[in-house]
């Protein structure tokens, strides 16, 4: 496009002259109209009309939205509506007013001074002037001033030369145009002022592409001064921007009169500018900046996002992504490892099919996590749902963001059901050790309670009690099994109320049928029932302890060498209690128990002068060729071993071997020596001998000897002894025994004062001599306080003397105490 050269100067006259030379003067014009008749710019021609209008030489009004005409008024002189009329002579004097001149205050005779302005030129040329101000002058000395036409008129001999003036009083206007001209230009150099202060860049252009304004920043970027810029037309001073964006983009603004904003890489400067270009009627305004940051930010956000969506899609760990609704916008591949879901089925489902607890959305998300601490950085555990209805543990991380004036939120999700259920065990075993710890205080004094105590019931209602009040258990009971019968009957309970179980149990059926209980009964070995509210069936006894507030219980034998003494049940409120520790600590109690009531029926029956006494007999249990054959006693060893000792006539050396040689828990025999024509022995057995059995039930052995044989054993038991349940454990052992006699008795025990009179009158005065002085010298302390030398040195005697008086003296008091029966052969 070429530039054009300099457009000739066209004046108000040039404009006016347009709509003389009408047919019809009065026809309206717009301002391209008139452009095209002067050859000027629609701008310039549009200043003009408007300069004429308000001088009254035209009228203007507004057409449709953006359009605007001029037109001339009527000429004459008194039937222009409400235009002052004038008509003035060639000296300067008015001749003639109309009544609105009047009304201004013009009077006929006054003198005008026709020295200057349209109505001396009018006077001097003979032609017709508009567009001008012409002064009239007014009673009182003022003056008004007139928007006018000034016509000559002169009769045809050119003698009598006047002029009529037309016009409007302009005196306000006149002046309010002269304020608002001056507002103009104040405005005008204040918006200048403003644009050259501007960071960004401005240039103003006109219709005709010509610039117009050039701020300080469009001159830096545009590397032109402004002044240069100035009156130049864009696409020549710029013929590359002729061809590309800026062409099309600021045409497409002038030509629909809508803003346009693009961006644009500007080579000279390597930047990237912003161009926004505001249209109106006479131009353009054109805003453009340096965007470079931003794009650089772009190009930042793009490669971020791609390294987001790699790191994503390789990640192990699922991230998705949702609206404020909780919709899915996006889940990457480890979603599916985890959940089950294919990512592109995820998208548009609610987050509630992953997270049911992110199913409660209501108000958005946002609040969602806000009002349940969901936006702790490092992370909240939630609980998530596979398609196969896995249930989940979760930890997951979410973030706030916003896309395009929309809110997201990104859930980084870790999948820690392991590491939950590592921790619940953790849990769990910390509890255990707890329970245990408590547990083992409370056996532990439960334990030397009972040992101090001295009656059953003391015992019995000490265990309940004390296992009631621990945390660990919710109540404790104690039953003994009926005579005759494989009934239960509770005899001490604490934790329960007086209707449980009615005071009785059976192992065989109801409540305890095929529980515990019957294992502790007939096992002999500690029963447990865990989780007891899950189980399918309806025992009684199982509905009683839930009841009570139990959820496991544990049947504990109270036993000691084979003789059940009861059962201890406990409850406990953990459904997962009595694991294999807490059995073993618990356990004890059973044996601690059973011993100590064991220890009370062997004391009672000691002190007891009324006993029953019970003849037993095995026949055919040894070789007829084992004959004459004592056992004396039976002593525990502690490691489950028994060392039984008995004698033989010397003249059968061989009996002791076959006695081992028929127990079949017999560990070896050993020969001790021979005294009085006897043998003395030692068998250890494996398991408990009767004689055992009738010390569990507080009752001791009087005789037990072979005869050709046979096997018969006298014992004698407190009245109040189970026999039954004594002659049932032997023949559990030896089924062919059978009861010779039963009866009642009384017996005689020795005393303190028996081993006194020993001390007394069976030790000779050097023994006796010998036993005190060793005694409270310390020699029978551990550590020893003095030797077996420095006593016999104070006694003045031997150090084998005193050993042998020691160890003489030992042995009849331990006779007196242990060998109570005198017939016995031993040393």
């Amino acid at each position: 496009m070429g530039t054009p050269g300099p457009a000739p100067r066209v004046t108000p006259a040039d404009v006016l002259g347009v709509f003389r030379r009408l047919d019809e003067p009065t026809t309206p014009l717009t301002a391209s109209d008139v452009a095209a008749e002067v050859d000027c710019s629609r701008r310039t021609a549009f200043d003009k009309l408007s300069t004429l209008a308000e001088r009254g030489s035209l009228r203007s009004k507004k057409v449709g939205a953006r359009g605007r005409v001029w037109w001339r008024p009527v000429d004459g002189v008194d039937d222009a509506a409400g235009m002052a009329v004038a008509v003035v002579d060639a000296s300067g004097t008015i001749l003639r007013v109309n009544d609105r001149a009047k009304e201004l205050g013009v009077e006929t005779g006054a003198a005008v001074q026709p020295t200057a302005g349209p109505l001396a030129r009018a006077v001097r040329t003979g032609e017709s002037v508009s567009g001008g101000h012409v002064r009239l002058p007014t009673a009182g000395g003022g003056h008004v001033r007139l928007a006018a036409a000034v016509d000559p008129r002169s009769d045809p001999s050119g003698d009598d030369r006047r002029v009529v003036v037309r016009g409007v009083d302009v005196t306000r206007d006149a002046a309010r145009r002269q304020r608002l001209m001056r507002r103009r230009d104040d405005l005008r150099a204040e918006l200048d002022d403003v644009l050259d202060r501007m960071t960004d860049a401005v240039y103003a252009l006109d219709e005709e592409w010509r610039f117009t304004h050039v701020n300080e920043r469009a001159a830096e970027i545009l590397r032109r001064p402004a002044a240069s810029l100035v009156g130049k037309h864009l696409w020549t001073e710029f013929p590359d921007a002729a061809e590309g964006v800026v062409w099309d983009r600021f045409h497409e603004a002038m030509e629909t009169q809508e803003v346009v904003t693009f961006d644009l890489l500007y080579d000279p400067l390597d930047i990237w500018a912003e161009i926004t270009a505001y249209p109106s009627e006479t131009g353009l305004s054109v805003y453009f900046r340096d965007v470079s940051e931003r794009k650089e930010r772009d190009r930042a956000l793009e490669a971020s996002e791609r390294r987001y969506r790699t790191l994503a899609e390789t990640a192990t760990d699922p991230i998705v992504t949702v609206d404020d609704g909780g919709t899915i916008r996006y889940a990457n591949p480890a979603a599916e490892d985890v959940f089950g879901h294919a990512p592109d089925e995820l998208a548009g489902e609610s987050l509630g099919t992953l997270i049911p607890d992110a199913s409660r959305v209501r108000d958005g998300v946002g609040r969602l996590l806000g009002a349940h601490g969901w936006t702790d950085p490092s992370g909240v555990d939630l609980s998530g749902v596979r398609t196969d209805g896995e249930e989940l543990d979760l930890q997951v991380t979410f973030s706030d963001w916003t896309l395009d004036g929309e809110r997201r939120f990104t859930g980084i999700v870790r999948d820690v059901t392991e590491e939950r259920e590592r921790e619940r065990e953790l849990a769990a075993q910390r509890e255990r050790l707890a329970t245990l710890n408590q547990l083992n205080t409370v056996v532990q004094r439960i334990t030397h309670a009972v040992i101090e105590s001295s009656t059953r019931d003391d015992i019995e209602t000490l265990l309940c009690e004390r296992l009631a009040a621990a945390d660990a258990y919710r109540f404790a009971w104690i039953g003994s099994i009926e005579r005759g019968s494989t009934r239960l009957r509770i005899r001490t309970a604490a934790g329960i109320d007086d209707d449980f179980g009615a005071g009785t149990s059976t192992a065989d059926d109801g409540p305890s049928a095929g529980g515990p209980i019957e294992r502790a009964i007939r096992a002999g070995e500690m029963g447990t029932a865990r989780h007891l509210a899950d189980r399918s069936d309806d025992a009684d006894w199982r509905q009683r302890a839930i009841r009570h507030g139990a959820r496991s219980v544990a049947a504990i034998p109270i036993a000691y060498d084979d003789t059940l003494h009861g059962v201890l049940v406990v409850g406990s409120e953990r459904p997962a209690a009595f694991g294999t520790d807490e059995r073993a600590v618990v356990g004890q109690l059973g044996d601690v128990v059973g011993h100590s009531l064991t220890a009370i029926e062997r004391k009672r029956a000691l002190t007891s002068e009324h006993v029953v006494e019970l003849q037993l007999r095995v026949t055919d249990l040894f070789d007829s060729a084992v004959d004459s054959v004592r056992f004396d006693r039976a002593v525990p060893t502690g490691d489950g071993t028994f060392l039984t000792y008995g004698t033989v006539p010397e003249a059968a050396p061989a009996t002791p071997a076959s006695l081992a040689d028929t127990l079949p828990h017999a560990r070896g025999v050993t020969v001790l020596g021979t005294d009085d024509g006897h043998t003395r022995f030692e068998i250890a057995l494996a398991e408990p001998p009767t004689t055992s059995l009738v010390a569990s039930q507080g009752g001791r052995v009087e005789s037990a000897v072979v005869e050709d044989g046979d096997y018969e054993m006298v014992v004698h038991l407190p009245r109040e002894a189970d026999v039954r349940d004594l002659v049932r454990s032997v023949r559990t052992r030896y089924p062919d025994t059978e009861v010779v006699a039963q009866r009642q008795t009384t017996t005689t025990r020795r005393t303190i004062q028996h081993v006194e009179a020993v001390l007394d009158q069976g030790l000779t005065e050097r023994q006796q001599a010998a036993l005190e002085a060793a005694f409270f010298a310390g020699f029978f302390a551990w550590p020893r306080e003095s030797t077996g030398e420095e006593v016999a040195d104070s006694l003045g005697i031997s150090p084998p003397t005193f050993h042998r008086h020691v160890r003489v003296a030992e042995r009849k008091l331990l006779r007196a105490l242990l060998a109570d029966d005198a017939g016995r052969r031993w040393p």
